[in-house]
C-alpha cells in the first residue's frame, strides 16, 4: 500500500516537493519498496524501535525542509490536483491561514466499493467545529510549517486521535480554509489504528480530559462525547465504565434520547 502512496504523490500536478517517509520500525517489505522508487527527492527515514504515529509525524516535521507540510497515510492516496490546488489557495490566502484541507472518499480496500464522500463546509475560526468533531481527514491538510512553532508537535500520549487533536490547537491561531473537492481516498481496512476499539477509546478519553474545560461551556457537545465513549464501552463489553460516562452524558443533557439507548 505504501507504494501506492508514493506514487500519488510522484503523480502529483505540483512537482516542487519533497517526500519524507518515516518507517516506525515496520516489520514488513517497506523499505524495499521504498528504494525501489529512484526519486531524489524520496528521504527514507527509519525508527529503530516502533514509536508510535505522533512520533513518526513530528520525525518527519523535523525533518522537512519546506514551507508547509501535508501528512500522508501508508494506506491512502492523494488525487492529482490535490497539491497544486491547495498551494495556488495558499497564494491568494490572509496569513492567518494556517490549514487549507480537503474532501476525502472512503473506499473498502477489498471490494473498491466507495463507503462515503466528505466535501468540506467549514472555513475561518473553526476552533467550537472542531471541538465538536474532526472536520478534516488526516491525510488531506496542508499546514503551514511555522504553524507548529505555536501549536507544538504531536502529542505522543494519544493512541488515537492525534490528527484531531492537533488540528484543535491548531484552529486556537490560525484559520482554516478548504477546497471543496474530493482529492483523497481513504482507503478502509481492517488494520488502521482508526479500526482499533481499544486505541479508539482511550484517544477519546484523553482528548476529552485535555478539553474539559473548553467542552464544560457546551455542555451539548461534552455530552456527546461522553455519550460516544459510553457506546464505545458498551461495545467493548465494559458495562461499568459504559454506565459511568452514558450517567455523565445524560446529566448534562437529559433530553437527548440517543443517550439513554445502547
Amino acid at each position: 500500500m505504501i507504494g501506492r502512496a508514493i506514487q500519488s504523490v510522484l503523480d502529483q500536478s505540483y512537482q516542487d516537493f519533497e517526500i519524507i517517509i518515516v518507517d516506525d520500525a515496520s516489520v514488513d517489505q517497506t523499505e524495499e519498496v521504498v528504494r525501489s522508487f529512484a526519486d531524489e527527492r524520496i528521504n527514507y527515514i527509519r525508527h529503530q524501535k516502533n514509536e508510535g504515529g505522533s512520533v513518526a509525524r513530528n520525525t518527519g516535521i523535523k525533518a522537512a525542509k519546506g514551507e508547509f507540510i501535508a501528512f500522508l497515510d501508508s494506506d491512502d492516496e492523494w488525487l492529482a490536483e490535490k497539491l497544486e490546488k491547495q498551494m495556488d489557495r495558499f497564494k491568494i490566502s490572509s496569513n492567518k491561514v494556517g490549514v487549507i484541507y480537503t474532501g476525502f472518499c472512503t473506499i473498502r480496500e477489498k471490494t473498491l466499493q466507495i463507503v462515503d464522500r466528505v466535501i468540506p463546509t467549514v472555513q475561518g475560526n473553526v476552533f467550537f467545529n472542531l471541538l465538536n468533531g474532526c472536520i478534516a481527514q488526516g491525510s488531506t491538510p496542508v499546514i503551514r510549517k511555522d504553524c507548529f512553532q505555536r501549536a507544538g508537535f504531536f502529542g505522543d500520549t494519544l493512541p488515537s486521535c492525534q490528527d484531531w487533536d492537533m488540528l484543535i490547537r491548531l484552529s486556537r491561531h490560525y484559520e482554516f480554509d478548504f477546497i471543496p473537492e474530493v482529492l483523497v481516498n481513504y482507503h478502509l481496512h481492517g488494520a488502521r489504528i482508526s479500526n482499533d476499539l481499544n486505541a479508539k477509546i482511550q484517544g477519546m478519553k484523553v482528548l476529552v480530559k485535555k478539553y474539559q474545560v473548553d467542552l464544560s461551556k457546551y455542555p451539548l457537545i461534552f455530552s456527546s462525547h461522553l455519550s460516544f465513549l459510553g457506546k464505545l464501552y458498551c461495545i467493548e463489553g465494559d458495562q461499568i465504565a459504559a454506565h459511568t460516562y452514558l450517567r455523565k452524558a445524560i446529566e448534562l443533557n437529559p433530553f437527548h434520547l440517543a443517550n439513554y439507548f445502547h
